[in-house]
């Protein structure tokens, strides 16, 4: 990494309790949390979060906020955040021919039309969210989609469009380890 962090051996107070619940949970602190490490208001704002928005049960199903979290590293080539949301879309029992697709061709991922209406709006969210048009949204709708989740998946595509330029400023490296193994938080961090 670029930046100075925070070991887990140097870690104190919030940093510290965060550092040892991901260490029970996963056995490792993922690098990308230790990027925020130095600035604990934003540490702990960052952790916050990312479990409203990822691990929280909220209006879309986990398995497609995380294929949305693919979508965005695809969009700006960030390496760090393709491999573990792969995973963890893997570790929720995801389909391996629609991972692959979603990470290269999503117009053959074999999927609901539902589905890809929205992995369409988030790609060209993720991409270009400056030309999306009211029709897009409207066709949203068309598919049942409410505006709460337009909103959740707009909110989706935004925290990883934020994220992803930090990792990939800030050169957040993999991990050594082999990370998450169970579902346990399914992609919590």
């Amino acid at each position: 990494m670029r930046i100075r962090t925070i070991a887990e051996h140097e870690a104190t107070g919030p940093v510290k309790i965060e550092y040892d619940r991901l260490i029970e949970k996963f056995g490792m602190v993922p690098n990308v949390t230790k990027a925020f490490s130095i600035w604990p208001e934003i540490f702990q704002l960052h952790n916050e979060l990312y479990q409203k928005i990822m691990v929280e049960q909220t209006r879309l199903p986990k398995a497609i906020k995380q294929l949305i979290a693919v979508l965005v590293a695809r969009a700006v080539s960030c390496d760090y955040l393709l491999y573990w949301h792969t995973r963890f879309l893997t570790l929720l029992g995801m389909n391996e021919e629609i991972i692959n697709c979603v990470r290269g061709e999503l117009h053959q991922t074999p999927i609901d039309d539902k589905t890809m209406c929205l992995l369409e709006f988030v790609d060209r969210m993720a991409r270009d969210s400056v030309s999306l048009t009211p029709a897009e949204v409207d066709r949203l709708r068309e598919h049942g989609f409410s505006d709460e989740e337009v909103l959740e998946a707009a909110v989706v595509v935004g925290y990883f469009s934020f994220l992803t330029r930090i990792v990939n400023a800030l050169g957040v490296e993999m991990e050594r380890s082999q990370g998450p193994s169970v579902v346990g938080g399914e992609g919590e961090s």
